[in-house]
């Protein structure tokens, strides 16, 4: 009984409303050591994935709480592929993802003056099983609308990875249109096309944002540990290979790619050549025409004609192999 008054003092003690900020190194150490406590990973590698956690602090690249997500997506790409090479490393690489996960969930006072007390609170909120954090955010005091999304999300991120869609919700704090009508922030674009089915499920997954700008301490670390801890399932799992995660063709594409753009552009510059030397050559026949000038009017006629020549056989080659794209 003492306990249960415990654990929900510390919540509701929590419940300040709140805009972005990080977590303090102590709460990505909770988080880490609970995520390899329920993954049973031995010592090196949760000592590895707590070190990854709390190593993005001493780099400086602040902010984390946004504007990571090139950061988290490369990370968990790095990490999967270690994994699969058995290289123990990827523990480490997937705690760094995790890190910048978990500040994306981060919140602070709206006083500037709160933030170190705002961290230790969440440093302080205890992480709750299912039923326990159901009824916590019941308890916390929180608009109708935003305690029913809280709900629904809960019950969202226990189906798991596999039951979301591919790319719901990548364009909160990221982009607004669809990931394939990107045409700006490439990094993401790019690294993103090496990813597929699993892969682009789990990535998905690690960077959904909270259902509403509602918040407190409690919810913070219940629900970054919660999709912290499916992402490390999924990134570590045996049960799937390589392509499962991720899009074998996709480099080749690319290199396709940049060999039609490289060809694109060499078709443009010769036709510019061909463009400027029958120029030349409608200047030689006016000249010759107005001087009277035969020499003058043989040289433009024939540099005319040869130059129309190749513009009509460097564009039916562009035309043959747009045909034969198609």
């Amino acid at each position: 009984m003492y306990k249960s008054k415990l654990l929900y003092a510390l919540i509701l003690s929590g419940s300040n409303w709140c805009i972005t900020r990080t977590m303090i190194g102590e709460t990505h150490r909770r988080i880490a050591q609970q995520i390899a406590k329920e993954l049973h990973l031995s010592n090196r590698e949760a000592g590895l994935l707590e070190t990854g956690s709390i190593n993005p602090d001493s780099w400086a690249n602040f902010p984390h709480h946004h504007g990571k997500e090139f950061e988290i997506i490369k990370n968990i790409l790095e990490a999967r592929q270690l994994f699969l090479q058995g290289d123990d490393e990827c523990y480490h690489r997937l705690g760094i993802a995790l890190h910048y996960i978990e500040d994306r969930w981060t919140l602070r006072p709206r006083l500037g003056d709160k933030h170190t007390e705002c961290e230790m609170q969440i440093n302080k909120a205890p992480i709750l099983n299912d039923s326990q954090l159901t009824e916590a955010i019941k308890k916390i005091l929180l608009p109708t609308k935003a305690e029913e999304a809280y709900l629904a999300f809960l019950i969202k991120i226990g189906n798991g990875i596999m039951n979301i869609e591919e790319m719901e919700g990548l364009s909160e704090r990221i982009l607004i249109r669809p990931v394939h009508e990107w045409t700006y922030y490439s990094p993401i674009k790019y690294i993103l096309s090496y990813f597929q089915g699993l892969g682009l499920k789990t990535v998905t997954f690690a960077l959904q944002g909270h259902p509403t700008s509602w918040s407190s301490p409690v919810l913070d670390i219940n629900f970054s540990y919660r999709v912290c801890l499916e992402v490390t399932r999924k990134v570590l799992s045996k049960e799937h290979d390589e392509g499962d995660w991720y899009d074998f063709d996709a480099e080749k594409h690319d290199t396709e790619k940049r060999a039609k753009d490289t060809e694109m552009r060499r078709n443009v510059a010769i036709t510019s050549i061909w463009l400027f030397i029958l120029l030349l050559g409608v200047i030689f026949i006016i000249m010759g025409v107005v001087s009277t000038n035969i020499l003058l009017l043989i040289c433009g006629l024939i540099s005319s004609m040869i130059t129309i020549v190749f513009l009509i056989y460097t564009w039916v080659s562009i035309l043959g192999s747009k045909s034969r794209e198609l």
